[in-house]
């Protein structure tokens, strides 16, 4: 049997500002425990390398917890993943599809393999070692070879402003959360169309920090640095389908309210992808033996304790996100304002 863990992180260049270290941690932790779950579940089980003794994903994640990206990363040597020996089944293969988006989205996959469980490790270690969107300083995007595999335009004098010396550019800013939804609803339905895929169990952790746009130039929406509705096309990996993302398709203003934008076609993009992320879901729980593995889990990192961004999380995820009314899907969403609300 196989199990699909599908992790979409946010990369972008607000994980960098005040406080964002403690925000990376705790993303690196909630998708750290998403990963240990889902193997666990599988049939997984951690141990220490020197001792052999077994120890479960709550301890390993809690001594991580108290650690930096680098010294959680080294603490994980000391570690190793092997088939549970006490559960009389053989572990199932873990399929987990990392989607980090930033100013364009990014696709990766890993398994977990009961041919090779110790690879488990290098999983976790991936995730920890995570770059932001601009952690590199980079004036210009000269040596930058996704922003022409993307085929963006030389940057203009609103992409190259820097506030402060000490922080990021426009550079790198922009939060393609439609396109990360549009790559999971690619995946999702193409897994729904698969007779071979469908009955596999599928856990989605949807991880959020701060208001999510994109940068107004490249939108289809108008304000002092852009007079043009017509949106700047960035495409998805091939990975995720390839299609061409012109919008956000749904901003919040300061008091978390939504307001929605058309993309270049004249479709509200936002909207439409919402019903069809549902229809997977709600397809993968009708065809499945098991409706109870179909899990939804989102969170919102806010560790100012923003009322107008705890709104902005329930909207966006309750309401214009996730529906499971007629699916038997399980969605739960969270704020993360400490490390004591991951539960670990």
């Amino acid at each position: 049997d196989k199990r699909d863990l599908y992790l979409l992180l946010d990369t972008s260049t607000s994980m960098l500002q005040r406080g964002g270290k403690n925000r990376r941690k705790y993303q690196s932790l909630l998708a750290l425990k998403a990963f240990s779950n889902d193997a666990e579940r599988a049939g997984y089980q951690f141990q220490r390398r020197n001792t052999n003794t077994t120890v479960t994903s709550t301890q390993l994640l809690q001594t991580l917890a108290n650690q930096t990206s680098t010294q959680a990363i080294q603490e994980l040597d000391q570690y190793n993943i092997i088939d549970n020996p006490d559960d009389a089944k053989n572990a199932d293969n873990l399929d987990i599809h990392l989607i980090t988006y930033d100013y364009h989205v990014q696709h990766n996959t890993f398994t977990l393999s009961r041919g090779e469980p110790s690879s488990g490790i290098e999983i976790m270690q991936s995730i920890l070692s995570l770059k932001m969107a601009g952690e590199q300083v980079e004036i210009s995007t000269e040596n930058n070879s996704k922003w022409k595999a993307l085929g963006l335009p030389n940057p203009n004098r609103y992409d190259l402003h820097q506030g402060r010396p000490d922080r990021p550019s426009n550079l790198h800013a922009g939060t393609e959360l439609l396109g990360a939804l549009e790559g999971l609803d690619y995946l999702l339905t193409n897994k729904a169309n698969d007779p071979n895929l469908r009955d596999q169990s599928t856990t989605i952790s949807l991880i959020l920090d701060g208001r999510p746009e994109r940068r107004s130039w490249w939108d289809t929406r108008t304000n002092s640095a852009s007079d043009s509705i017509t949106g700047l096309a960035i495409p998805l990996p091939e990975s995720l389908g390839k299609e061409d993302i012109t919008t956000s398709g749904l901003l919040y203003d300061t008091k978390g309210n939504p307001h929605f934008f058309k993309n270049n076609q004249g479709q509200w993009q936002w909207k439409e992808m919402q019903n069809n992320l549902n229809d997977a879901l709600d397809r993968l729980a009708d065809l499945s033996t098991d409706e109870t593995t179909i899990q939804v889990n989102a969170y919102g990192l806010n560790s100012t304790g923003s009322t107008s961004l705890n709104v902005t999380y329930q909207d966006l995820f309750s309401n214009q996100s996730f529906d499971n009314d007629s699916g038997g899907w399980s969605y739960s969403h969270q704020i993360i304002q400490s490390l004591q609300d991951l539960n670990l």
